[in-house]
């Protein structure tokens, strides 16, 4: 058995359960709506996570909480809050498809942006090259 550094780390993750009714692994939990700008965050910080998310206007408790991508099934259930491996969460990862998804709303985000925001953000990620003397 090898050991791996990684595997000390424990990230945390809100475990969604498999489909009950056509038993997918791509299945997420609703979160409440808030300003476009916090959606957006929380979308990309579960998705980076593995985990997928959808928001709503009002959850109310006796609100279904949880979905499938899949089949498009929606139930109640519960979220489980624990702490994995960076193994399990690629994992969680590659069965969600998450880095896709995370792909694909950063493409949307740049899109509506306008010109000069993108030029601050295409310079800020850039790599510093200091300069010649």
């Amino acid at each position: 058995m090898s050991f791996k550094l990684s595997n000390l780390f424990k990230h945390p993750y809100y475990y969604v359960p498999p489909c009950p009714a056509c038993k997918s692994p791509m299945t997420g939990r609703f979160v409440p709506s808030h300003s476009n700008e916090a959606n957006a965050w929380i979308m990309r910080s579960a998705f980076k996570h593995g985990e997928l998310v959808a928001d709503v206007e009002d959850l109310a408790p006796s609100d279904d909480n949880l979905f499938c991508v899949s089949c498009g099934h929606t139930w109640t259930g519960h979220v489980a809050f624990k702490f994995i491996t960076t193994a399990e969460l690629e994992e969680e990862r590659r069965k969600r498809d998450t880095k896709k998804m995370l792909k694909l709303l950063k493409q949307q985000e740049m899109e509506s942006m306008s010109g000069d925001d993108k030029k601050t953000i295409l310079s800020s990620i850039m790599v510093f090259k200091p300069p010649v003397i």
